[in-house]
């Protein structure tokens, strides 16, 4: 299971925490204050939510969540409104001015464009790596992928447009522009349903060490 502890917590919080669970430490990322707990192999479900309850009760410990598989269907869809309207409801979109990209007026992107564009000249280099936790991300010529891993198969698109999203180039007149075109995408391919090109199926502990992994990986 993950869990989140408070700025007050110290080693000896969690060393308490370990001894009165009956826990091992599975990982950790330390700047977000998450910890990876493992229970032994023999522990039941019952086991597991006492486990929480038990750790959701120290004054140190901010949350506490029980590690799970995830696909789309992990989290209930939002109802989707189909009048078009409701796309164009912020103060100045759509306009001709801003075709495809009004969005991106709206936040100020392009503000932050130009001071990016000038510093990443400078330095010669992106300034951020980003991962991308989905399905695989394919070479483009629209992005800076530091691993491609994908296919040209349709199952595996949707990595790539997140990362387009994010990160599609806004200078060459082609495809999307993406919120933030000065970074470099990092891709962490999981499998909707664990089969295929890339069978492992996403998990909290998994992600958790997919971050660390870009984290240590990135010298920004």
């Amino acid at each position: 299971m993950i869990v989140v502890f408070r700025e007050s917590a110290t080693i000896a919080t969690l060393n308490e925490v370990l001894a009165a669970s009956g826990a091992t430490l599975g990982g950790t990322l330390p700047d977000a204050g998450l910890v990876e707990l493992v229970l032994p192999s023999t522990a039941t479900f019952a086991d597991l939510d006492a486990a929480r309850v038990q750790l959701e009760a120290r004054s140190e410990i901010e949350a506490v969540v029980e590690d799970q598989l995830l696909s789309p269907t992990t989290a209930p869809r939002e109802p989707i409104n189909p009048t078009p309207e409701v796309y164009w409801s912020w103060t100045g979109g759509p306009s001709p001015a801003y075709p495809g990209n009004w969005g991106h007026y709206a936040i100020g992107a392009p503000h932050a464009w130009n001071l990016n564009y000038a510093i990443s000249r400078k330095l010669g280099r992106k300034l951020v790596r980003v991962a991308i936790i989905d399905q695989a991300v394919q070479s483009h010529p629209d992005l800076v992928v530091v691993n491609p891993t994908g296919s040209d198969t349709s199952a595996q698109t949707h990595g790539t447009m997140v990362a387009g999203v994010i990160a599609g180039r806004w200078d060459n007149q082609r495809d999307v522009d993406g919120v933030s075109p000065f970074v470099e995408v990092f891709s962490r391919p999981y499998s909707v349903t664990g089969d295929g090109p890339f069978a492992d199926q996403a998990s909290f502990s998994g992600i958790l060490e997919d971050l660390k992994a870009v984290a240590s990986a990135s010298p920004r």
